[in-house]
């Protein structure tokens, strides 16, 4: 997988070329740049954004994936990022609400524009923003907010001002945590990759039953099916929230280097089988869940047993457990990983079974997979 640096010279190549030759990356209160100069200013922006990459795609995906991952970013999202980060001043002569929420506008009609003269990328753009849209509203807000008052004196200080003032001082620090991380403490560990073998033909089937059945994206997952089965086996609660299921999904994406490429766009948007196990890696983490010692003590199968009995037989035990265990997005597991994807393995089989009505001491037969997915594009 690509870098967020190697992702940033992709997206930003024509966009930041572009912002030169329309002369915003130019200092806005000096009566003309030459073109030298131009390149000069253009290269030290692009280098803050190559120093604040994990800020801008990681705040680009948190706030694209508030309300269902989409791969772009609306309206909605665009003035809760905006509020989160105090970015308008209606006192301000340059960056009023209005000012900035005409700039997503702006942003939006280029779009539109550029769909109606070229091939696009498959995403839903009406009313919303591209990463590279993103970026440049990013680089319109820092000369509003900072260059054009007069308070600093160019746009690669304002923005680095803006990244470390507003966006990074000011929201969630579990946004900006580096996806790498996670999978190299919890996904890709010998005692996490030993459950998942174990389970490897189940997991295939209920992945491939899942996957789209033909076409570009055949054998690929997306977020919109991810999200129905999370509904459809009851794991969405005060313990995962859409917004979970849609970050889990977004994060488990991999990096492309060419994302306007037809590969690009499809691995940006889909989960390969893999990736469909990392996220379930990330759910296991946030869900409550039983401890080993409680489910032996109990005498049953796996956590996915001890859960249904549990909600049968002591309700306010059971609510106890929900509310006190759940781990919110960014904080460590409450378990080792390995344990956590096992008891949520077993809820997930245990749900399956429930709904097919066949019980059984191994895993599922294939026609459970198929008998449990009956009906699923309707859902």
């Amino acid at each position: 997988t690509a870098s967020s640096k190697d992702l940033l010279s992709q997206v930003s190549g024509k966009d930041l070329t572009k912002q030169a030759s329309s002369r915003q990356v130019a200092d806005p209160a000096d009566g003309g740049e030459g073109k030298e100069e131009v390149r000069d200013a253009v290269e030290e922006v692009y280098e803050v954004m190559q120093e604040m990459a994990c800020f801008f795609f990681n705040g680009f995906d948190f706030y694209s994936a508030l309300t269902g991952f989409s791969g772009v970013l609306s309206l909605n999202n665009y003035t809760q990022f905006v509020e989160d980060c105090r970015l308008s001043d209606q006192k301000s002569e340059f960056f009023r609400k209005s000012d900035i929420d005409r700039l997503f506008i702006s942003a939006d009609t280029a779009s539109k524009q550029i769909d109606a003269e070229t091939e696009t990328d498959g995403m839903n753009r009406s009313k919303a923003l591209s990463v590279d849209e993103f970026m440049n509203c990013i680089i319109s807000l820092a000369t509003m907010r900072y260059v054009m008052p007069g308070e600093l004196p160019n746009i690669a200080e304002a923005l680095r001002r803006l990244f470390i003032v507003d966006i990074k001082g000011r929201c969630d620090p579990s946004i900006f945590l580096d996806a790498n991380a996670f999978r190299r403490d919890c996904c890709y560990n010998e005692e996490t990759d030993a459950v998942f073998r174990t389970h490897e033909g189940t997991l295939r089937s209920l992945y491939g039953e899942l996957a789209i059945k033909r076409g570009p994206a055949k054998r690929l997952l997306t977020a919109d099916a991810f999200l129905r089965l999370m509904k459809r086996l009851d794991l969405i609660g005060i313990d995962l929230t859409e917004r979970d299921v849609a970050l889990a999904f977004s994060c488990s994406r991999m990096v492309v280097g060419m994302p306007y490429s037809i590969t690009g766009q499809l691995k940006n948007k889909h989960l390969p089988f893999e990736g469909f196990l990392e996220a379930i890696c990330r759910i296991a983490g946030l869900k409550a869940l039983p401890t080993d010692e409680e489910v032996e003590a109990s005498g049953l199968k796996d956590g996915g047993q001890y859960l249904a009995a549990l909600k049968a037989d002591s309700p306010d035990a059971y609510s106890a457990l929900v509310a006190t265990r759940s781990t919110l997005w960014g904080s460590p597991p409450r378990q080792k990983m390995s344990r956590c994807v096992a008891h949520l393995i077993g809820i997930i089989f245990y749900k399956i079974e429930d709904v097919t009505l066949e019980r059984h001491d191994v895993d599922l037969c294939p026609k459970d997979i198929v008998a449990f997915f009956k009906g699923f594009d309707d859902s």
